[in-house]
């Protein structure tokens, strides 16, 4: 997305969220947290990463009920 720079980071999702998507899917916590931050309503699927739950992304991993899940996690 926009390297290690957070606000890169921010600018982008703020870029992102302006389209207006229905879903936002995220490579990792790291892209996931700044677009949470600036929406509750576009459901984001991170890919791989860290606690979802730990970070406040989640309330739960087995069941899509918050804005954010995860899509894989070898």
């Amino acid at each position: 997305m926009t390297g290690e720079d957070p606000q890169q980071r921010k600018a982008a999702a703020a870029e992102l969220i302006a389209t207006g998507p229905d879903l936002v899917v995220a490579a990792g916590m790291i892209d996931a947290l700044p677009v949470h931050a600036l929406t509750r309503t576009i459901k984001i699927v991170v890919i791989t990463g860290g606690d979802l739950i730990a970070v406040g992304l989640t309330d739960s991993l087995a069941r899509a009920g918050r804005q954010c899940n995860r899509g894989y996690d070898p």
